[in-house]
């Protein structure tokens, strides 16, 4: 028994959600594309920070070598606003956006470690986030 059908007159595909832009294909595959998401944080974090352009390419985020360790963590809430100032960057809110892009790019894996020292990061930790960035 049909009771009604439904048309759609003006079917539209998504092209951006939540800052990916969607393509599909003409074969049908989809593409994600986050470059702008990429740029936005790009212009939130590093341009406020001051930061030079940086021109050369890394293989990786971090070394392998490189250990972050809870050594170098500041140690009360004053030593944490004053790198804050000091780099210009509000470490959390920036991890918290590296986080939400590495859902779909695993090659971002130190955001991981960095994010473990959200509490109390130090100059170590910022200087970590800043060559990710």
């Amino acid at each position: 028994m049909v009771i009604g059908t439904v048309q759609f007159r003006n079917t539209q595909q998504a092209h951006w959600y939540l800052g990916t832009h969607i393509n599909q294909l003409v074969n049908y595959d989809i593409e994600l594309d986050q470059s702008r998401y990429c740029a936005a944080i790009i212009k939130k974090c590093l341009n406020n920070a001051g930061a030079a352009k940086v021109t050369r390419h890394h293989e990786m985020p971090l070394s392998l070598e490189f250990v972050l360790t809870t050594e170098d963590c500041s140690h009360n809430k004053d030593e944490v606003k004053e790198l804050s100032t000091s780099y210009n960057i509000d470490y959390a809110s920036c991890i918290g956006s590296l986080i939400y892009l590495g859902m779909m790019r695993s090659d971002i894996y130190a955001v991981n470690k960095l994010a473990k020292f959200s509490r109390k990061p130090g100059r170590n930790h910022f200087e970590a986030l800043m060559h990710v960035l």
